[in-house]
């Protein structure tokens, strides 16, 4: 029997619906209940439904969506299920035959063929990816999946075409959450999209007793957030460096504002064609104040373009000028191995480029434990019942996420240790690397109490006494 959202998940007239949260809230069911309610709205309309239910993966669509539609809609009685890729022809109670397509592919590429049909209901299952610290075990939907498929509503009959969608909670930087979850509710209105969050109350009375009390305790704290407790954690493959270290209630403020009258310091990091720059300032507290990110050669965490130093420093300066006027800048801090090395083309430097914008950029610190430490220690630090490191929520989302676990060490495929000498390179490591080059140099480095070595002093004997 569905839970109360579930049901107003079904009420809802929205032309897009999220339905996302805890594991076993029936999420996967509820796609399946929305093909036979479509189904018997086009039978009224006297048309037979066209229907496509994507999952990522073949393997992922056998075993997990295919087999619960089954479970609902049994072959044979409900219906016949033909062909492979399958296909599912139900019956409703008229006698009209409807067609549910069970399709898989997680990207534009593999899903072209079969997003080429107009169809009056398209069901996306598991949209958000899933990973171990080893490695993917589900690589979730694209966003260019979800492009075509909206456009291909448009089944001649159906009066109400509709796109419905499933995951557990995606990571805060995934497309779901920025084009849905976060989105502007007026927008959403506008759109005529809506989302719904499921707990563990939604599904519960199905499962057997103590289901979530036992995966609480079996499961590491990360996935014991996400899929239990249902909030959106960052979850990749690899170590996370500063999960355990960073809340985002805690750390992260919707109302975060430059404080007038002190200066903005500048952190860049230049790591090739895709560097990163972090406004800052420090408040009279000794509070780091993270106001605003910018990550060149990214674009929706995919690595779009090459963007050099000179086009870079334009950018800065950009955002400097439109979102921080009248603000006057301290020196700033770089990455040490790049900021005075010039071009073979033009004889510039990073920090000659900067300079040129109007910031001057010193060189940051070099060895990774020092940057990591020194950015712990910020998050760990609390100064008037305030963490030391305060970041603006609409600023940088970036860096949210990079502390909530983008941020980490690879792994090898067994998880089992870690591999290279440096966190992994992506779209989260470059802002880290901005704040780590200049979180020492502004605050000093992390002071290591090392005990002193000495003649060891054996115990009083017994006998002694």
């Amino acid at each position: 029997m569905a839970g109360p959202t579930a049901k107003l998940a079904h009420q809802s007239k929205a032309r897009v619906k999220y339905l996302w949260g805890v594991v076993g809230s029936s999420k996967t069911s509820w796609l399946c209940w929305r093909a036979w309610f479509k189904a018997k709205q086009a039978a009224a309309a006297g048309v037979s439904l066209r229907a496509i239910v994507i999952r990522d993966t073949y393997r992922n669509l056998v075993d997990t969506t295919l087999k619960t539609f089954l479970e609902w809609f049994p072959d044979g009685v409900m219906g016949r299920l033909s062909g492979d890729p399958a296909t599912f022809y139900l019956n409703t109670p008229d006698g009209r035959t409807h067609e549910i397509m069970f399709r898989h592919g997680a990207t534009a590429a593999e899903a072209s063929n079969f997003l080429s049909l107009e169809a009056g209901l398209i069901l996306l299952d598991e949209v958000a990816p899933a990973f171990t610290p080893s490695g993917i075990i589900s690589p979730g939907i694209s966003e260019e999946v979800f492009n075509i498929a909206i456009q291909r509503l448009r089944q001649t009959g159906i009066a109400e075409p509709e796109l419905a969608m499933s995951s557990n909670p995606p990571p805060m930087h995934y497309w779901t959450s920025k084009r849905i979850i976060d989105q502007d509710p007026a927008k959403l209105r506008e759109l005529n999209w809506a989302h719904y969050w499921v707990g563990q109350d939604e599904n519960k009375h199905n499962l057997r007793p103590g289901y979530y009390e036992e995966l609480a305790l079996s499961l590491p704290d990360d996935l014991r957030k996400r899929f239990i407790l249902g909030e959106r954690v960052a979850i990749y493959p690899g170590l996370p460096i500063f999960q355990k270290d960073f809340s985002e209630r805690m750390h992260a403020r919707e109302d975060l504002k430059p404080i007038p009258n002190l200066p903005l310091i500048l952190c860049v990091d230049s790591s090739g064609l895709a560097p990163a720059a972090l406004f800052t300032q420090v408040d009279h507290k000794g509070r780091w104040l993270w106001l605003r990110e910018i990550q060149g050669g990214y674009v929706d965490g995919r690595l779009s373009e090459q963007i050099g130093a000179q086009r870079f420093a334009a950018m800065v300066k950009l955002v400097a000028n439109e979102q921080f006027p009248g603000y006057k800048f301290a020196p700033g801090w770089g990455d040490p191995y790049k900021l005075d090395t010039k071009s073979d083309t033009d004889e510039k430097s990073w920090a000659g480029f900067f300079k040129a914008e109007g910031f001057e950029l010193r060189p940051g610190e070099r060895l990774i434990t020092d940057r990591i430490e020194s950015v712990r220690e910020r998050l760990t630090t609390i100064i008037e019942g305030n963490p030391a490191l305060l970041i603006n929520k609409q600023g940088c989302p970036l860096a949210i996420e990079a502390l909530s676990g983008g941020y980490r060490w690879g792994l090898d495929p067994l998880a089992s240790r870690i591999t290279g000498a440096e966190p992994v390179k992506d779209h989260f490591s470059h802002v880290m690397d901005a704040a780590g080059h200049a979180c020492g140099k502004i605050f000093g480095k992390v002071k290591r109490v090392i005990p002193k070595s000495g003649p060891r002093v054996s115990p009083p004997s017994a006998m002694s006494a």
